[in-house]
This record gives structure tokens, C-alpha cells and sequence, in this order.
């Protein structure tokens, strides 16, 4: 108990704004963040440490899930969680280097980037397409996280060398707008009429 209890405040210590990479394997790499806006709970998946979970009130992070059918979680797959049961479900394999992942307004499919290839991936969770996948866009630039805003609509990020652009796409993968000539970017976030990059 001690030995724990020391490991976990000598963790604290080195990890308490630390931006050095030698310690993620100890302090971890948040990847992506997602509140529950029902529960007010903060998912994060983490490249070393997989999906964990923060209470409303914050915290330390509670691990909900490692691995899918006994295989450690790692990237080329896509995979789904349910948090009423605790199960991880295995949708898609041979992904290269799935990025960003966002569910649809309603629902029925989910949205992958797909980094080195410059698209992104449309996954039919339910309906008459359910488990089939297709091209949704092509994109200039390596394309990073996308997020949906409340008319769902999809805004993603694509950076190339230097440079960052964010463009949104409807449900049917329409090119709609974009704001180039950006740094590099990693995600943008509409909330009513403003764009947060």
C-alpha cells in the first residue's frame, strides 16, 4: 500500500505540467477529450492508458477500458464503447492512422479520419448501410480531429507543413467552407456563431 501510494505521488510530482515526452508512458498523452453533456463526465483517450473517465466534480481519471476481445487498444481501429454496460466493441480494423472520431447528429454513422490517407472514412453504425464504410470527403491536408456542431455539420481540421485549415462539410460530405492560412492547428469547435480554433 505504501509503495502505491508513494509510486502515485512521485507520478504526481513529475507529471504536474510536464511536457516532456520521456514521462508519458508514467504521466500518459491525452488524445482526445469528450464531455457527456447529460452526465457532465470527461472522457479522455489516452495513447498509453486508453479510455479513462473524470466525475463531474474532476479528480483522478478512472480507466474504463484497456483492450477489445483481449487485443491492448492501438490505432488502425475503430471501436465503440458503451457506458451503461462497460463493453467495447471492435467496428473497423486496418484503418491507417485513424485520427478524429465524431458521431453524426442522429446518430447512424460515425465520422474517422484517416491521416496519411487526406480522407475521411464514414462508418454506418444503424440504418440500411449498417457496418458498411465509405469515402465522406477528401481533404486538403492531413486531416486531424472533427467536430460537429448543433445543425450537424462536420468542421475538420487539416494541416500541411506549416499551415492549418479548418473546413466544414454537411451530412452528405459537401464541401461548405473553409479558413485557410492557419499555424497548425488540432481541432475547431462551433458553438452557435463562433468558431473556436
Amino acid at each position: 500500500m505504501y509503495l502505491r501510494l508513494l509510486r502515485s505521488q512521485l507520478a504526481g510530482e513529475l507529471c504536474d505540467g510536464s511536457t516532456n515526452k520521456d514521462n508519458e508512458p508514467t504521466c500518459g498523452r491525452p488524445l482526445g477529450l469528450k464531455f457527456d453533456l447529460k452526465t457532465c463526465e470527461l472522457y479522455i483517450a489516452d495513447a498509453y492508458f486508453s479510455l479513462l473517465k473524470v466525475g463531474p466534480n474532476g479528480g483522478v481519471a478512472q480507466t474504463l477500458a484497456t483492450a477489445v476481445h483481449g487485443i491492448p487498444f492501438r490505432t488502425g481501429r475503430l471501436l465503440q464503447y458503451n457506458p451503461d454496460f462497460g463493453i467495447v466493441e471492435l467496428l473497423q480494423s486496418g484503418l491507417p492512422f485513424a485520427n478524429g472520431v465524431v458521431a453524426s447528429l442522429v446518430g447512424n454513422f460515425v465520422l474517422v479520419s484517416h491521416t496519411t490517407s487526406k480522407n475521411i472514412l464514414r462508418y454506418w453504425v444503424w440504418g440500411p448501410r449498417a457496418s458498411q464504410s465509405e469515402i465522406f470527403a477528401i481533404t486538403q491536408g492531413y486531416p486531424d480531429n472533427i467536430r460537429r456542431n448543433i445543425n450537424g455539420e462536420f468542421w475538420v481540421v487539416a494541416n500541411s507543413g506549416r499551415r492549418g485549415k479548418v473546413a466544414k462539410f454537411d451530412a452528405n460530405g459537401n464541401f461548405l467552407e473553409a479558413i485557410d492560412g492557419l499555424n497548425p492547428i488540432s481541432q475547431a469547435q462551433q458553438y452557435h456563431s463562433n468558431l473556436w480554433i
